[in-house]
């Protein structure tokens, strides 16, 4: 039968400059559709207005829960035999579009898709170049693992699409029309390409592919995960090139990488790593490996060295093992599910630890790797139980009552979070550690578990199938016992609720108090389950406080009662040693703890409170306060004006080379230290002249050893509210700075330029100094990250003067040495404009930015002995 007739539907919110434009080319159509439903949630610029004064507009004005959401009930509204979906601030060509998409439907092999050329278009409508349209059909499906291919606006469906899978998911954000075709497309419907152009699609600074690319990358590489199980290559290419050059992979792709290359390999490796260091994801490249899409992925993979194969394998894959003893008897049995550990060998006499859930889950692990993961989180554990910055922890469920905590209480404090609290951007920023025992959790979820490097986390052993080994990540030896460990280096229980297995690692680490919060203790499930009982979650989840927590994703039944009884051996366990368990949950319904406000146990109980100027103030006050402290600063400011007009100073970076250096020169040299460089006082023998320091978190941790550096300080407004006034302490203005991205007046400001080392010459450069002399700016770094990154110390420091420069849990982001040089290149030519210099003599730079020399040359005179 003919499609006969078609509906075009449009999302629309505040984008009245663009809507009359999108509305008229429907509207002039030569072939007329038989409705044009515009969707508008409440937008406030007019195009409710617009819309419903448009004659060949229906308009549903009422609230939605977001673009898809709006999508998938106009396609339900609409009457057409095929749907077309058309943003607002996109546009139809011509007046023959629908005729020939028309045309092409009722062509003799009748296909479900029809998709056809587009363009890019600026704000102003003006054409910016060709968007990429994947023409062959028959390869649609290989090509999506690894690129889009299809523009939305020019792809239109058969109803029978819609009523067969659906619309586009309301879990997506931005790729829910890329997720959308590969969902169609492994239905089995036909496509068919149709060589005309068929929409102009509008690139612009407000629409969310192009002014989010970040995000929208990171949910391309979520989208490709769950539906090929693992991410190809070109994507994490794509990723990686965005993260250091800031490339959108569409309008500006293809750029030659230049003296980058480098830098995004080592970024691409780590995205692989983490989107494919599971155990499924090396299964499936591994297996498929002679076959493209797949083998591009896996050639890369072995250049990249990432290619690294698990410790540990299912037990299918053996033909022979045997069970030598059991290590753990079985302590859980419900519904004919027991849990034990073995000693097992294979025919090969390898020995592994086989972890074993009767009907649900059997695994093999390398007991040497096992062993190596356990010592080391042995010593990790020692250490971080000597350095926590309290003797309360907050320990976080996951309830809907989180929405009724100020979360910025925990900014500062030592927190525990567990699963998907990482939804929640601001609990993660404050998490100290990150813990989860359930496989469902981590298998659905791995690759972004993988990708957070700005906390501690902490694991079962038997979940590194899924998660993988690193240096912020600690796996422990975990059972089912009914017990309530106060040793989680020897062992540690997981039984009935993560928050069993957090309440023993608190403990571990030496806490004397515990604060709950989002401890609901309620769960609306079918009262037909029982604890383990596996849930497959269609609808938005109410159990949390993120309505997308398990939508989407299977979750096991819980059990209160199960729940209870954990908590009581954790309460039993903290009171005889005198520590105690507080329920800081706004409402809920767990009743074993003492019961309190969050605010007033913070306040009554920390090893040590920050002092701020900024404490039990509102936001406007702040804001009053910081602009009175930076007017107190400016009057300082003014007397280094040329202070140091002709003279010389050295900037002292905190590269390992300055190990290899005689500093004794410094003693007579004006200096501008920066960052941890204290840490260096009493090995080097010297005191800088001026100490400069930018990053937030940097101060934040090492604001108490700032305070007492013995010379004139210059720290950014970011340390304002954890750094009192003193008379050798000058705060500049660096965050949010508006002005040159070079300051020659610090009364405005300066540009951070991604390093602080950009600062201090500024500085310099407002006191008068002739020449600039860099030592320590090494310009290289042996832990590898996306730039920008935060991220966490569990190991040695390799890229600082000191090994505890960046000490075991101590938060740091990773440096883009591609923006680095971007700025240092602006300050060269600042300085070479005024007649002035930068000297670069450092041992060993990898910066080619600056003129280099020895530093002995430079500093000839002085003694080395």
């Amino acid at each position: 039968m003919n499609a006969k007739t078609i509906s075009i539907i449009t999302p629309s919110f505040n984008q009245a400059r663009f809507l009359p434009e999108c509305l008229n080319t429907v509207a002039i159509q030569t072939f007329k559709p038989l409705e044009h439903i515009v969707l508008d949630p409440g937008s406030s610029d007019g195009s409710r207005e617009i819309a419903a004064q448009a004659k060949s507009v229906t308009l549903v004005a009422e609230p939605d829960k977001g673009q898809s959401d709006a999508i998938c009930k106009g396609f339900a509204m609409a009457s057409g035999d095929v749907l077309g979906w058309l943003n607002s601030d996109d546009r139809y060509p011509s007046d023959s579009i629908l005729q020939l998409v028309m045309d092409r439907f009722n062509q003799p092999d009748r296909p479900d898709v029809v998709y056809g050329k587009s363009q890019f278009i600026d704000e102003k409508g003006e054409f910016i170049k060709k968007a990429f349209v994947n023409p062959n059909v028959e390869k649609l499906l290989d090509t999506l693992h690894y690129q889009v291919g299809i523009i939305q606006p020019s792809v239109f469906i058969h109803r029978r699409v819609f009523e067969g899978v659906g619309g586009p998911s309301d879990i997506y954000n931005y790729t829910m029309d890329y997720e959308y075709w590969v969902r169609i497309h492994q239905a089995g419907f036909k496509w068919a390409y149709l060589d005309c152009l068929l929409s102009e699609h509008r690139w612009w600074p407000g629409m969310k592919t192009a002014g989010q690319r970040g995000p929208s990358l990171i949910e391309h590489l979520k989208t490709v995960w769950h539906h090929f199980g693992y991410v190809h290559s070109r994507w994490a290419q794509r990723y990686a090139e965005f993260l250091v050059n800031g490339t959108d992979g569409i309008i500006n792709a293809g750029q030659d990488l230049g003296q980058t290359k480098h830098l995004v390999d080592k970024v691409k490796a780590q995205i692989l790593n983490d989107y494919n260091g599971c155990y499924s994801s090396y299964k499936i490249i591994f297996e498929n490996r002679n076959k493209q899409p797949w083998k591009e992925t896996y050639e890369e993979m072995k250049r990249l060295n990432v290619f690294d194969k698990p410790i540990v394998q299912p037990v299918s894959n053996y033909s022979y093992l045997k069970n030598l003893h059991t290590r753990t008897m079985p302590v859980k049995k419900a519904k004919g599910i027991a849990w034990d550990t073995w000693l097992t060998v294979n025919e090969n006499e390898d020995y592994f630890w086989r972890y074993q859930v009767s009907n649900n889950f059997d695994w093999l692990f390398s007991i040497k790797a096992i062993e190596k993961e356990f010592s080391k989180s042995t010593q990790f554990l020692e250490v971080l139980s000597r350095q926590r910055k309290r003797d309360t922890c907050v320990v976080v469920g996951n309830g809907p009552s989180l929405q009724e905590i100020n979360l910025d209480l925990l900014d500062d404090q030592d927190v525990i979070i567990s699963n998907y609290a990482y939804y929640n951007q601001k609990l993660l920023k404050y998490a100290r550690y990150l813990t989860i025992v359930n496989h469902f959790v981590a298998e659905q979820a791995c690759y972004e578990i993988n990708s957070l490097k700005n906390v501690i986390k902490v694991f079962p052993f038997w979940l590194s199938y899924c998660l993988n080994r690193s240096e912020n990540t600690l796996f422990l030896n975990a059972n089912l016992r009914p017990e309530f460990s106060k040793d989680a280096i020897e062992w540690i229980s997981w039984r009935s609720t993560v928050s069993f297995f957090n309440l023993q690692l608190a403990y571990t680490l030496g806490y004397k108090k515990i604060l709950l919060i989002g401890f609901d203790h309620s769960y609306k499930q079918a009262s037909n389950l029982v604890e383990g009982d596996v849930i497959d979650q269609k609808d938005d989840d109410k159990n949390h406080f993120d309505p997308n927590y398990f939508k989407g994703k299977k979750w096991q039944a819980a059990d209160v009662d199960n729940m209870e009884a954990s908590y009581r051996l954790a309460k039993e366990a903290y009171e005889d040693n005198s520590r105690e368990i507080v329920n800081c949950t706004v409402g809920g319904k767990l009743e074993i703890f003492r019961r309190a406000k969050l605010e007033n146990e913070l306040r009554s109980h920390t090893k040590y409170t920050l002092v701020s100027l900024f404490n039990g103030i509102s936001e406007d006050e702040c804001q009053k306060k910081e602009e009175s402290i930076l007017n107190d600063s400016s009057q300082i400011i003014l007397k280094y004006k040329n202070k140091h007009k002709g003279e010389r100073c050295v900037i002292i970076g905190n590269g390992p080379s300055l190990n290899n250096m005689d500093l004794s020169f410094l003693k007579n040299e004006i200096s501008f230290g920066l960052n941890r460089i204290y840490l260096g006082f009493e090995t080097f023998d010297f005191i800088p002249t001026y100490y400069v320091a930018v990053n937030d978190l940097l101060i934040k941790q090492s604001y108490i050893e700032i305070s007492k550096i013995p010379c004139t300080k210059f720290i950014s407004n970011r340390g304002i509210k954890y750094l009192q006034p003193q008379e050798n302490l000058i705060f500049i203005k660096t965050h949010p700075y508006s002005g040159l991205n070079f300051s020659v007046d610090l009364l405005q400001g300066c540009q951070e330029g991604s390093t602080t080392t950009y600062i201090a010459m500024q500085l310099a450069y407002y006191m008068g100094f002739d020449t600039v002399i860099l030592i320590g700016v090494d310009h290289s770094y042996c832990k590898t990250g996306i730039p920008g990154q935060e991220v966490i110390y569990l190991e040695p420091d390799l890229d600082h003067f000191s090994s505890n420069y960046c000490s075991t849990g101590t938060k740091w982001n990773m440096p883009s040495l591609t923006e680095c040089e971007k700025y240092y290149k602006i300050a060269l030519a600042k300085f070479w404009l005024n007649k002035r210099q930068i000297i670069d003599a450092t041992l060993g730079s990898r910066c080619h930015v600056f003129i280099k020399k020895s530093y002995k040359e430079v500093f000839n005179g002085t003694s080395y002995s």
